[in-house]
C-alpha cells in the first residue's frame, strides 16, 4: 500500500485477466473527455475483445500498473491504469496513462507514471515515449515539469511525441512495486 501526498490510501499491482469486467466498468466512468485524451479519439464503449486485449499481457515486453484506492464504503475502486509496450528488442517501450477526472490531480497519474519508469528501468528499457494529443495541456505540463522532450509525432498532425531517456536518469532504480 502506498500513501498519495493528501495521506489518502492506494494500491498498485500489475493488471490481470480476471480485471477485464473491472476495467470496463471503470471505462464507463471516464468522461468523453478523458476518453479522447487517453485513446486519441472518441470511444463509445470499451469492447469485451479491447478489455481482454488490455488486461492479457505478458508481463515483459507489456506491462500495465493499475491504481485502486478505497470506496467509502470499504470496497476498493479502480483510479487509473498506466501501461507500457516495449519494443521487440526491448530498447524503448511506448507508454499511456489514464485517470479518472474525479481523483486527477491528485498524484495518482504520478504515482502510476514513477512506477511504470521504475519498471521499465528494471527491465532495461533506456527510453519511453508516447502520443499526446496537442490539445491535452494536462498531460504536456506534466511531462514538461518532468523533463520529457516534445515533438511533432510521425502519426500525424495535432499528436506531438514525448519521450524521456531513462539510461540518463540519475536516481536509482527502485522497486516498482515496493
Amino acid at each position: 500500500m502506498l500513501r498519495l501526498p493528501e495521506g489518502q490510501p492506494v494500491f498498485l499491482r500489475p493488471i490481470r485477466p480476471e480485471d477485464a469486467a473491472d476495467l470496463q466498468a471503470g471505462f464507463k466512468r471516464l468522461t468523453p473527455h478523458d476518453v479522447r485524451m487517453r485513446f486519441l479519439q472518441p470511444l463509445p464503449e470499451l469492447s469485451p475483445s479491447q478489455a481482454a486485449y488490455l488486461t492479457r499481457i505478458d508481463y515483459d515486453r507489456h506491462m500495465a500498473l493499475v491504481a485502486i484506492g478505497l470506496d467509502p464504503k470499504g470496497g476498493t475502486d479502480g483510479w487509473g491504469v498506466a501501461r507500457l509496450v516495449a519494443d521487440p528488442e526491448g530498447a524503448r517501450a511506448e507508454f499511456a496513462v489514464v485517470v479518472r477526472s474525479d481523483v486527477q490531480r491528485r498524484g495518482v497519474g504520478s504515482l502510476l507514471i514513477d512506477r511504470l519508469l521504475a519498471y521499465a528501468r528494471a527491465r532495461g528499457i533506456g527510453q519511453v515515449w508516447g502520443d499526446v494529443l496537442a490539445d491535452n495541456h494536462a498531460m504536456l505540463a506534466f511531462v514538461r515539469k518532468r523533463g520529457y522532450w516534445i515533438a511533432r509525432s510521425p502519426e500525424g498532425p495535432g499528436l506531438l511525441r514525448v519521450s524521456k531517456d531513462l539510461s540518463a536518469l540519475e536516481t536509482p532504480v527502485q522497486e516498482p512495486f515496493a
